[in-house]
């Protein structure tokens, strides 16, 4: 029984192939630098649940860390900033720009208020990612705004984000872009789970019966057939000349190892480790350790680069 037992399993994915099945895929530069195409790909991406967790909580991990300005040296402006470049205003700024973290580059409007002779930002407005282009004839590094072929590159009216590697490039690096197979692997197995839970949901049964010669085998067997498969969810019947009736379960076998996969590549991507935002079943409190220094060089990574903007 046992032998048959496992005759009858079959592995639909080899997990320990994963990796190197994704590092044969293509890459993904060319239609992520096409902003309309990657626009519908990072939403489509960012109603992941998992995917949404891992980049709210690096978000969440920079605006925890405490900031601070620079003394000038001089009174009135130190003033100033202390009085209108608080924390909130801060805080606002870059709940925008930390966008550029999943997306690559993040463009906000800053709104002018004069406040007792000083002018001084009173609001930040987001513009959309999608809105952005950068036509070959315009400044390199300046976004413009499609509709308008209008350069954002007023001084001190656009603030322009970008979650840089340092390879120059004009929409950053979006950290969506590593985790794009393993969000495209999860989805389809999701897909293909439904449909093999179809197949497999409803055990099979099978009657077993007795019989003298081959053909007369044939026969039975089709009648049978036939009888089984009229049968639904709930429904009973007799039948004449069995011995003996059969449930057959199926199981699926790695859809859980395929998703547990897939969200520790996706962790990796967003996060720089896993061990931190997965859990951890097998992992030491050294491991741990790592993992957590891992992802605060990374936020901190992200800390530097928002400064360098503001």
């Amino acid at each position: 029984m046992a032998a048959k037992k496992k005759e009858l399993e079959s592995h639909i994915v080899e997990i320990s192939g994963f990796r190197s099945i994704v590092s044969y895929l293509e890459d993904t530069n060319d239609w992520l630098f096409s902003v309309g195409e990657s626009q519908k790909v990072f939403s489509d991406m960012m109603c992941d649940g998992r995917i949404e967790s891992l980049v709210g909580d690096r978000k969440d991990r920079v605006q925890q860390l405490t900031g601070s300005i620079t003394p000038t040296g001089n009174k009135a402006v130190d003033e100033a900033c202390d009085r209108y470049v608080n924390f909130n205003a801060r805080y606002e700024a870059q709940s925008i720009l930390l966008n550029a973290i999943p997306y690559g580059i993040a463009v906000c409007e800053i709104i002018w208020e004069n406040k007792n002779g000083i002018y001084a930002p009173a609001s930040f407005v987001p513009v959309p990612r999608q809105a952005l282009s950068f036509p070959q004839d315009g400044e390199y590094m300046t976004p413009y705004l499609t509709a308008e072929d209008k350069p954002l590159n007023e001084p001190y009216k656009f603030l322009v984000h970008r979650n840089s590697t340092g390879d120059g490039s004009r929409w950053g690096s979006p950290a969506l872009k590593s985790a794009y197979w393993p969000w495209k692997f999860k989805r389809l197995g999701f897909k293909f789970w439904i449909m093999a839970a179809e197949k497999v949901g409803v055990p099979s049964v099978l009657a077993l019966f007795q019989s003298k010669t081959t053909e007369d085998a044939r026969a039975r067997a089709k009648a049978l057939s036939e009888e089984l498969r009229n049968l639904e969810s709930g429904s009973s019947g007799a039948f004449g000349n069995v011995t003996d009736i059969k449930v057959v379960d199926s199981e699926i076998k790695d859809f859980d190892a395929i998703v547990s996969t897939c969200n520790t590549e996706i962790a990796y991507a967003i996060t720089g480790q896993s061990l931190a935002t997965n859990q951890a079943v097998y992992g030491t409190k050294a491991q741990a350790m790592t993992h957590e220094k891992t992802y605060d060089s990374v936020t901190s990574g992200d800390a530097y680069l928002m400064q360098q903007t503001l």
